[in-house]
């Protein structure tokens, strides 16, 4: 026997697992329709395919959290919360794949934080977002008034792994950025990092699961 016979198998993606890839096209081809089956002249088009696009997903996401519960903690894919927090990450998949639809809404001051609002995040129209800056889990995302987000910097809610025995597993949490506090160009923070008030994350610098920064 063999150390590679001794290994556990690797978990494979569950059926849902892989057909909630569909959410982000299917929600496209649904806008698509609805857009010219509906609406009925320019101004009634683009108002219906700004709606579909921007407001009812994470007002989708905010009822799925209502009544299923919020997601946190360690998931997998056997766990209740874990299709809500999938389904909920796929949700917002056309703003990770098409970043510019995102970065439209930050030309207009306070319309990017009340969108962060809308789908259960925390953003200060106080705070200032650099060009680039990925926030991975809107739903779950903290920044406080005075904090600065640096040029490229991300803020994810979840991180996926693999267990000893081959689990597929992913921890989710909300990233928290304190007040006044900076993160340098290209930092990161994984679910539940804390940069403290006032503190500078320095240039490409990351923080894993639950750190906290200055540590």
């Amino acid at each position: 026997m063999t150390d590679a016979d001794l290994r556990p198998v690797p978990e494979a993606p569950t059926r849902f697992s892989v057909l909630a890839n569909l959410v982000p096209v299917s929600h496209l081809v649904v806008t698509a329709i609805a857009v010219f089956a509906l609406a009925d002249g320019t101004a009634a088009r683009l108002g219906l395919a700004l709606a579909s696009i921007y407001i009812a997903p994470p007002l989708a996401v905010r009822a799925a959290f209502a009544v299923f519960g919020r997601p946190e903690g360690r998931l997998t894919q056997a766990t209740p919360g874990y299709r809500v927090w999938w389904l909920a990450v796929q949700a917002q998949m056309i703003f990770l794949r098409l970043p510019a639809l995102e970065e439209a809404l930050r030309l207009v001051p306070m319309l990017y934080p009340a969108w962060i609002a809308l789908w259960g995040g925390r953003l200060s129209p106080r705070a200032f977002v650099a060009p680039g800056v990925r926030i991975v889990d809107r739903p779950y995302v903290v920044v406080e008034a005075g904090a600065v987000l640096g040029l490229g910097a991300t803020l994810t809610g979840h991180l996926a792994f693999r267990e000893a025995d081959g689990t597929y597993a992913v921890i989710v949490a909300a990233p928290r950025v304190e007040r006044d506090a900076l993160l340098g160009a290209e930092t990161g923070l994984g679910p539940g990092a804390v940069v403290r008030r006032g503190a500078m994350q320095p240039f490409g610098r990351r923080l894993g699961p639950g750190m906290e920064w200055p540590r």
